[in-house]
């Protein structure tokens, strides 16, 4: 499955896709496969953010209240652009979404797109979404065990090179890569509403080695755990 790029169009200009070119108007946000063409007058006259299918299944089950479930219609989605309004206000409020977080910035993007449009848009995530799959299911599982990739991919019954080329097709970046910054981020919110030991954070979510969860921490942070938790970022 290829990356989603939701695409900002500050002014106007065109996206070719597979062999034809649909005009867009300025203020209009489009989604698309990453195998689209964006142009513009100018590199600065748009905007495009790329979404993996796994950081899309993320959002799924958020928005299982507002969509049209288990139908994808195929035709529609691959052969169609589908191009949405929006305005300064909204365009200003993506953007600062996208600084917190990729996954608040997508459930919001397609909330008001499956205002727009339900039955597209509805189209588009299912297409997207397949929050079945047992490699996924199985690392997510196990997430906080003290395994490294070698390990999982031995108990997948997988080479390395395999479950890394599975990763990337869904998450965009390697297996450890995606690991790392999951034990991370669950480790930074227990630092913050808990006054547990930060040892015993850092073997709870998944790091055997106290030193290395630090060095982690700090290169992802750039903060130690102690700092963020005093208030020292």
């Amino acid at each position: 499955m290829k990356a989603l790029q939701v695409v900002l169009f500050n002014k106007q200009g065109h996206i070719d896709y597979q062999g034809q070119r649909t005009e867009i108007d300025a203020n209009q946000l489009v989604m698309v496969t990453e195998e689209a063409e964006i142009h513009a007058a100018s590199r600065s006259d748009w905007l495009s953010i790329f979404f993996y299918p796994g950081e899309i299944c993320q959002i799924y089950h958020l928005l299982t209240d507002l969509i049209n479930q288990n139908y994808v219609d195929d035709h529609r989605v691959n052969k169609s652009v589908k191009a949405v309004p929006i305005f300064d206000e909204l365009v200003n409020v993506i953007k600062q979404l996208h600084t917190v977080s990729k996954t608040v910035m997508l459930r919001f993007v397609f909330t008001y797109c499956l205002e727009i449009d339900k039955p597209y848009f509805s189209n588009l995530l299912n297409r997207y979404a397949d929050p079945n799959d047992k490699i996924f299911e199985f690392v997510n599982k196990h997430l906080y065990e003290q395994w490294s990739v070698t390990r999982y991919a031995e108990l997948l019954q997988m080479d390395v090179t395999k479950l890394n080329t599975a990763f990337y097709k869904y998450y965009g970046q390697s297996t450890k890569a995606w690991i790392t910054e999951q034990r991370l981020s669950y480790a930074k919110q227990t630092i913050l509403e808990t006054n547990r030991k930060i040892a015993d954070i850092a073997f709870d979510s998944g790091f055997s080695s106290h030193s290395h969860f630090i060095g982690a921490f700090k290169k992802r942070y750039h903060c130690s755990p102690s700092d963020l938790r005093a208030g020292k970022r």
